[in-house]
């Protein structure tokens, strides 16, 4: 949802709200491999969108927190769980008028597709250096903006089933890791061939 934030922004800057409850991710995870989602887990992330932050992914405006209430049932007040259960977490993340990756050869013309698909591969491989494992790494998982200058400007915008390198993984059990899941490779996607042709 494309929002305003309370006049501080403008039609030449706006901010997209990202809503999302880590509680309802936790099959969705464990199909995947990835531990649950904790709290710990969530400020590192904040922190890894900020220091990429208007380089890799979309710039970070905000964090925010929409705290919820029941309404009077009747039955008396709920407790501190019970309420918590009712706070809905989000970012506020710049708005980029955009295509997806896998819409580029519908947007940019056929002599930009190597050097859009190059960002993206940079974009993988420096996430990668940062720690972080994303095991859903797909060409509609990243975004494609042209900028003022007509230069075309790729971001990643999907971390659901990312993952942190743990505190003593090791070396090798880090690689072994990021090998199985071929984070570059997964970039172009089902249609890597069909791109392959084109170029």
């Amino acid at each position: 949802m494309i929002v305003d934030l309370l006049g501080e922004g403008s039609p030449e800057n706006p901010v997209f709200l990202k809503l999302y409850d880590r509680r309802f991710a936790e099959q969705l995870r464990g199909d995947h491999g990835i531990d649950p989602w904790t709290m710990d887990a969530e400020k590192e992330y904040i922190n890894a969108v900020r220091t990429g932050a208007g380089k890799l992914v979309p710039r970070l405006v905000a964090r925010v927190h929409l705290a919820r209430s029941l309404p009077d049932a009747g039955i008396g007040n709920t407790d501190a769980a019970e309420a918590k259960l009712l706070h809905i977490k989000g970012i506020l993340l710049q708005y980029i008028d955009c295509f997806s990756l896998s819409k580029m050869q519908d947007h940019a013309p056929k002599s930009e597709w190597q050097g859009i698909v190059d960002q993206a591969v940079a974009i993988v491989q420096a996430i990668g250096d940062h720690g972080i494992l994303n095991r859903d790494v797909r060409p509609d998982n990243f975004i494609v903006w042209r900028d003022r200058s007509g230069c075309y400007r790729v971001f990643m915008i999907y971390f659901g089933l990312a993952r942190l390198r743990g505190r003593n993984e090791s070396d090798r059990d880090w690689a072994k890791a990021k090998l199985t899941k071929d984070e570059e490779g997964a970039v172009g996607g089902d249609e890597e061939a069909a791109w392959q042709r084109r170029l």
